[in-house]
């Protein structure tokens, strides 16, 4: 007892460290914040104890910056060097600053390291990025879709990312979508829950994927490829080999060859399918309405021969079409 005790007018007196207070005004003064968000950040005296500042948590325990949450308050500039100050923060989310294509800060010696959440979306960055991820080896959550220039090389740095659960390149240009296609199995990233690669390559041919004679993720559930235009004869095969408990799939807006929906009724675990604007047609297999856990399934713009209507009826989890 006396030990809580102490124990908690120990962790109520805990001040914020002089040099991650200084990293944060540093990284204040590089932005413009037009509406005042940052106002509780200050140097004045009764402003010096930063993990009472807003958008700021600290570790009760130690008094270190662990999270920095400025998501969508309309910033913009540029990002702060300093950030690499913040050696214990485990949550970074700057979603929807404008950085004006500046480069995010290249960290060589591992002070992002504990990082396990990044969502750098619409930040509009700049420059390389591989460098800089190679060495958050932490990291669970990673998004950067829309950010238009910047270049994150081939797929090897995800290699170093094995804790990964979900993933959203989205609207970044990506080069050998095989390569990017396969990083589940060529990096056993075993934990990845989601894989959203939307309009990333610019119409490729897929159908030289290779097929690992293992499955090697089973926690894989959510995966989206929209609007890349690729011309695909057979889906089922990767899908199947990659996770056998897909959920949500999305492939709308590419081309789908062949018998593309035959093998679909065999993934009993699909709930959501967007296969809108793919080019398939003829008839939809009335195995479909085997397919209980199915409760969204999209096919507009496509060219079919028969009625939605005499396969819906069968569905028995569907709640929506289109």
């Amino acid at each position: 007892m006396h030990f809580l005790i102490a124990s908690a007018v120990r962790n109520d007196s805990v001040l914020c460290k002089e040099r991650e207070r200084e990293a944060l005004l540093s990284i204040k003064r590089d932005l413009i914040d037009h509406y005042g968000f940052l106002s509780s950040w200050g140097s004045e005296e009764d402003k010096r104890e930063c993990c009472k500042w807003d958008y700021i948590t600290c570790s009760n325990r130690t008094g270190h910056v662990t999270e920095l949450d400025l998501n969508g308050m309309g910033l913009r500039g540029k990002i702060s060097h300093s950030l690499l100050d913040l050696r214990h923060l485990t949550h970074l989310d700057l979603f929807h600053i404008d950085f004006g294509g500046t480069q995010f800060p290249i960290d060589k010696n591992g002070s992002l390291a504990k990082l396990r959440y990044l969502d750098l979306s619409y930040a509009n960055f700049g420059g390389t990025m591989s460098s800089v991820l190679r060495n958050l080896s932490s990291l669970q959550f990673l998004h950067l879709s829309y950010n238009h220039f910047i270049d994150i090389g081939n797929s090897d740095w995800v290699s170093g990312l094995s804790s990964l659960t979900e993933l959203d390149l989205s609207r970044i240009p990506l080069v050998n979508p095989n390569h990017w296609l396969q990083i589940v199995n060529n990096y056993k990233l075993l934990h990845l829950q989601t894989l959203l690669l939307d309009s990333c390559f610019s119409g490729d041919e897929i159908n030289t994927l290779p097929l690992s004679p293992i499955n090697s993720s089973s926690a894989l559930t959510d995966i989206s490829l929209f609007d890349n235009n690729f011309v695909i004869p057979s889906i089922y095969p990767w899908l199947s080999n990659i996770s056998q408990n897909i959920q949500w799939l999305d492939l709308s807006s590419n081309i789908l060859h062949g018998s593309a929906l035959a093998d679909f009724d065999k993934m009993f675990s699909l709930q959501f399918i967007n296969l809108s604007n793919t080019t398939v047609g003829g008839y939809i297999p009335k195995s479909f309405g085997n397919m209980s856990q199915l409760q969204y399934l999209y096919l507009s713009s496509n060219k079919f021969n028969m009625k939605l209507f005499d396969l819906i009826q069968n569905l028995s989890g569907f709640t929506e079409r289109s």
